[in-house]
């Protein structure tokens, strides 16, 4: 059960006051990412070039953006994509997201994901771009997520086509979309989007009711609660995990206002009182990491022999820690995170790193230093970016 929103969360800008460290730390840390971005590994590579553009000091991440928008597999593309996005409006950054845009034979998804990162970002000169590439898709179920960032842009066209995409139960499978069409603020599309839901396959029941809630948080909290089901039942509605909502619920909790975070808060709440011990764990968990329980929940899980749950719990201290929270949150947190640092298996490492980055401790870069050797290759790229993006940025390699 862990929160992959929080898991895999982007690195965040350097703090201004980063910490002064010897120079052969972030030398290190990024001999260990520029190693990783010649791996075979798609996941390890897409996750050390990302880690690359985000924190090197030069446009688009100097070397890093080109090498990562060519690299052959899709998942490093995105990843890439990701990270110029985050960049913005850095010229240099939005021209490379423009060029993926508008390279014909790129999956079109992966176009797509570019054009989404540009319109979110209210880059109206890309429309034309945009245009030009629904062109070149050969079916609307292809291009419904360009469509989405023409209709951002304010291409009513593009509205329409899309809703019929929704109707028409024709909906690529594609989780970044569907995110966006919850987030694209586009009251037109909840309607359709509603029809979308009722008639989805289990494998995107959840996410696309989740895009509900955004648009339409009353339409999309009853969807919602019709999913999860009866809370003393045992098991799960067909097709669908009580986890799986609560991963898909937790963006809105964790990291938003109004409405549609009451909404989510309403379905959490429930499975809250779950029969099924995952979800009731997981959803009180969640809620204590939103400020809806007593924080004390998260420190005793995060020393649970459970290791699901102790990553669990350190992902959500992190989201805490990087909100001012009260000092004896404060002292109690970074005590834990120091402890669980301490040769820690892969899932609680991974928590644990980038819950100090949230932080933004500064002893992190030396209790992260000894990562750097360590055996498991994933943990030495996630010390490195930690180490690099609580350090001034150095060049890279």
């Amino acid at each position: 059960m862990l929160l992959f929103f929080v898991l895999a969360g982007c690195p965040r800008t350097p703090p201004a006051d980063a910490v002064s460290t010897p120079a052969a730390e972030p030398e290190r840390a990024r001999a260990v990412l520029t190693a990783a971005g010649a791996e075979l590994d798609v996941g390890l590579r897409a996750r050390a070039i990302s880690l690359q553009i985000s924190t090197t000091p030069a446009p688009a991440g100097g070397p890093w953006g080109p090498r990562g928008a060519w690299d052959p597999a899709p998942w490093v593309q995105r990843a890439t994509i990701d990270a110029l996005a985050a960049r913005l409006p850095e010229q240099e950054s939005r021209e490379l997201l423009l060029q993926l845009t508008a390279r014909e034979g790129l999956e079109a998804y992966t176009r797509c994901a570019a054009a989404l990162h540009l319109a979110a970002a209210g880059e109206a000169e890309a429309l034309p771009t945009i245009r030009e590439a629904i062109a070149t898709l050969p079916e609307e179920w292809l291009a419904a997520p360009c469509l989405l960032a023409a209709g951002q842009l304010g291409d009513a066209g593009a509205v329409e086509r899309l809703a019929t995409v929704l109707r028409d139960e024709d909906l690529p499978v594609e989780l970044g979309f569907i995110e966006a069409l919850g987030r694209s603020g586009l009251e037109g599309l909840a309607a359709p989007l509603e029809v979308a839901a009722e008639q989805a396959e289990p494998i995107i029941a959840v996410p696309l009711a989740v895009a509900l809630l955004r648009l339409a948080p009353d339409r999309g909290r009853s969807a919602l609660m019709a999913l999860a089901g009866d809370p003393a039942s045992e098991g799960d509605e067909p097709g669908v995990g009580k986890l799986e909502i609560l991963d898909f619920a937790a963006p809105v909790v964790l990291g938003e206002d109004g409405p549609a975070r009451d909404a989510a808060l309403v379905v959490v709440e429930r499975l809250a009182s779950s029969t099924t011990a995952a979800a009731r764990t997981y959803a009180r968990l969640l809620l204590a990491g939103a400020g809806e329980r007593d924080w004390r929940l998260l420190i005793d899980a995060a020393r649970s022999s459970d290791r699901e749950q102790r990553a669990l719990a350190i992902a959500m201290l992190g989201e805490m820690l990087e909100r001012e929270p009260p000092r004896s949150l404060q002292r109690q947190g970074r005590r834990v995170l120091l402890e669980m640092s301490m040769e820690p298996d892969l899932p609680t490492g991974i928590a644990v790193a980038r819950a100090l980055r949230q932080m933004g401790d500064p002893d992190a870069v030396g209790v992260l230093s000894a990562w750097l050797d360590a055996p498991d290759l994933t943990l030495q790229v996630e010390a490195a970016g930690v180490i690099l993006t609580l350090t001034p940025r150095a060049p890279a390699s």
